[in-house]
């Protein structure tokens, strides 16, 4: 998985040897693996926050369940409608 992250910022021209930051995966809109979060902000079944940075990520869906929450790592399950991250740049 490492290797198609890398190609990833490699094509968009990033340089993959000091990129550190959040990494989302989708899978199949029922289910997200958000891996260098910061902290949990907020959870409901329409809405999970989490700290991503000095910004704040919001996952928007339904029957959001939040399945497993490490210092570094969150697995959240449900219909995924939209993602926003907040926050000044």
């Amino acid at each position: 998985m490492n290797g198609f992250y890398n190609e990833m910022l490699m094509r968009m021209g990033l340089p993959a040897d000091q990129t550190v930051g959040v990494k989302i995966t989708v899978c199949d809109l029922c289910g997200v693996l958000v891996e260098g979060h910061k902290g949990l902000l907020g959870c409901s079944a329409e809405e999970i926050s989490l700290r991503v940075k000095k910004k704040k990520l919001v996952i928007r869906g339904k029957n959001l369940l939040l399945l497993e929450i490490t210092p570094d790592e969150a697995y959240i399950k449900g219909k995924i409608f939209a993602f926003e991250v907040e926050g000044d740049d």
